[in-house]
Order: C-alpha cells, then structure tokens, then sequence
C-alpha cells in the first residue's frame, strides 16, 4: 500500500519535475484543478502506527487547522496536461464540511 499523507509533499515538485522532463512538449502544458468531494465518515485505526484516519487533517503545515472532527469532504489539488491524458495529483486534504476559502 502506498504511503499518502494529507497536505504536500516535501519531495513531490522534484519528482514531478523529473516526470515532467521526459514529456513532449506539448504534453507539459496543463492546468491546476481542484476537486472537491463528499466523503461518508469513518474513523478507523492504524495499529502500526497508532493513529487515526478519517479525521480532519491538513497536513503536517497546516496541523493547527485540524479540530479531530471526522472528515465528510476531500479536497485534491492535481496537475491535468491539455495535451495528453496525464492526471497527477499534488496535494490532498481532508475536512469537515467544505473547504473554505479563506
């Protein structure tokens, strides 16, 4: 299973550039979307790493944000190239209700 965080990560824009290196250059072109969409709330357990998933969470940069309430929405921040089907996403973030904003 792959390891994803909420929030951005650290190593994301070099290993996208990388990616993005070996694409034509028509390919490069893109846009920056975000989408945003209902969740059914769950909390469940981590009993590796003893912790929680299902609840609000920001990411490690924005943790004062993040009440401990159960998430009903994700929000993801991804790359989508005008000249190929290539989607990739950057950053994914988990709230209650909708993301404000602000």
């Amino acid at each position: 299973m792959v390891k994803s965080d909420c929030g951005f990560d650290d190593k994301f824009f070099k290993l996208f550039k990388t990616k993005i290196s070996f694409l034509k250059d028509t390919e490069k072109h893109g846009v920056l979307l975000f989408d945003e969409i209902f969740l059914r709330e769950s909390l469940n357990v981590d009993t590796k790493t003893l912790s929680y998933t299902g609840l609000e969470d920001y990411g490690k940069d924005n943790s004062s944000l993040n009440s401990g309430q159960k998430a009903d929405h994700g929000l993801v921040l991804m790359f989508q190239s005008l000249g190929s089907n290539i989607t990739q996403p950057i950053a994914v973030f988990a709230s209650k209700g909708s993301v404000k904003g602000d």
